[in-house]
């Protein structure tokens, strides 16, 4: 257990044992939730790029998404087994 001070800016420093077994470094976003005891938890957040597509890519998703007349037998030979 490690006990910290926080600054006037309402800062912490996470001691470094703890950051080195987290692999968080400067910069890595954290999620700070409060427990209904009032305890604080901190984690590493989990983020995901979003991507936005056009109607003329979503246009090309669907058409390389399509069978085969090959493709269609093989799939309908095997749902119907």
């Amino acid at each position: 257990m490690s006990i910290v001070l926080m600054s006037e800016k309402g800062q912490v420093t996470i001691p470094q044992d703890i950051r080195k077994r987290l692999h968080i470094s400067k910069g890595d976003p954290l999620v700070v939730e409060m427990d209904p005891q009032g305890g604080i938890h901190l984690r590493v957040a989990a983020v995901f790029p979003v991507e936005t597509y056009s109607e003329e890519r979503l246009r090309e998703f669907q058409g390389e998404d399509r069978l085969t007349p090959a493709e269609r037998r093989r799939l309908q030979k095997a749902l119907n087994a």
